[in-house]
């Protein structure tokens, strides 16, 4: 018996054209749709994950990612994926990607078994993330600042009968050495006092009246006082451009102009100058600060700057909660920085650091303009 050939069947054109028109639906989806073969090379890329990669197609197709991409089989990812290539099972993950400059972004993979090895669909989620953490840290500091209230609340009522009784010893008592004690204590509840009055600025519950300010005059009427406070060795360098009039409270700006300014000088042991800068910013679009959002607008900004130690960046991602501080225990109390957060948050406005370690900080605060 003879055999037969039996000759392969070409594709009708209908079929064709819907291969090519099939093809063309994958090149526009938003998610990355891309081919691995069993030796883990790429057979197939759309262009979404061309953008994800940052590689172009060429050095894509027929390369493994073993080679594109050295020490990946250390990767979370890379044994979720080999898993998968082995058992023929599904998976999702969330995975961490850094570039090679060093940037960092977040994907969510799903990984799906077919003949040739695996399909993966990519989506980016590095905004999405970023949005999470801001909401984690809002609420982070919401929390803390709940706290610090009730604190700061039932530490006030003490504090109110201390001093009262204090007051009372003195009227009462007539010997040096005893009032000069009394002195002391009194002393101690009127800083004690204080630091109340941080944590309610802090809270947003501090009694403030608002009016329209300009930043320059007060800058200027309030120099000599900064310049004493910091002493010789931190000599001021003002730096101040016109600005839109804000509105805040007085006394509740210069306290966080005070806090930044002395913030600064700790952070420079050795003296050094510190900068103080103002300017008219406009903002095109929403921003974000840490967990705060800046609506498109008009703002006056106030900048301090110092030649300091400067902040690791998981220093300065914690520098604005109560109680952190990176003093010595009798050194600070963590609440200076936290107070000017509640400050300017409570004037609608936004506080942000930039710094490097050896390189000085600069802190930012941007206020509305006033209406």
């Amino acid at each position: 018996m003879q055999d037969t050939q039996i000759a392969p069947l070409e594709p009708t054109p209908a079929e064709a054209d819907g291969a090519d028109r099939y093809g063309s639906v994958l090149e526009q989806l938003i998610e990355g749709f891309q081919v691995i073969d069993r030796r883990y090379r790429y057979l197939y890329v759309n262009d979404t994950v061309v953008s994800h990669a940052r590689l172009s197609r060429h050095a894509l197709l027929g390369r493994s990612m073993l080679d594109l991409y050295p020490g990946i089989e250390q990767t979370p990812m890379f044994r979720t994926l080999e898993r998968c290539m082995r058992q023929r099972t599904s998976a999702r993950m969330e995975n961490h990607f850094t570039y090679p400059d060093g940037q960092d972004a977040w994907f969510e993979l799903r990984f799906r078994p077919v003949p040739e090895g695996l399909v993966v669909l990519s989506i980016d989620i590095t905004a999405r993330k970023a949005l999470e953490a801001r909401v984690q840290q809002s609420e982070r500091l919401d929390a803390a600042g709940r706290m610090a209230a009730g604190l700061a609340h039932d530490f006030g009522n003490l504090l109110t009968a201390i001093q009262g009784s204090i007051s009372l010893a003195l009227r009462r008592t007539s010997t040096d050495a005893i009032q000069r004690d009394l002195e002391l204590a009194r002393g101690a509840a009127d800083r004690a006092e204080a630091l109340v009055a941080q944590l309610m600025a802090f809270c947003r519950r501090r009694e403030v009246e608002p009016r329209p300010l300009a930043l320059v005059e007060r800058i200027e009427g309030f120099s000599a006082l900064l310049a004493t406070a910091v002493g010789s060795c931190y000599p001021l360098s003002l730096s101040l451009e016109p600005t839109p009039a804000v509105l805040i409270d007085p006394g509740a700006f210069e306290q966080v102009l005070l806090n930044l300014v002395v913030n600064a000088a700790d952070a420079t042991p050795g003296g050094g100058p510190i900068t103080i800068r103002t300017g008219d910013v406009i903002f095109e679009r929403e921003t974000h600060f840490g967990p705060v959002s800046l609506p498109p607008g008009r703002y006056a900004s106030l900048t301090v700057t110092d030649v300091g130690t400067g902040m690791a960046p998981d220093v300065a991602a914690r520098i604005f909660e109560p109680f952190f501080t990176t003093k010595g225990e009798s050194e600070g109390t963590g609440l200076g920085l936290s107070s000017c957060y509640g400050i300017v948050c409570q004037a609608a406005g936004a506080i942000a650091v930039c710094s490097e370690p050896g390189q000085g900080s600069s802190f930012s605060v941007y206020l509305p303009a006033a209406h």
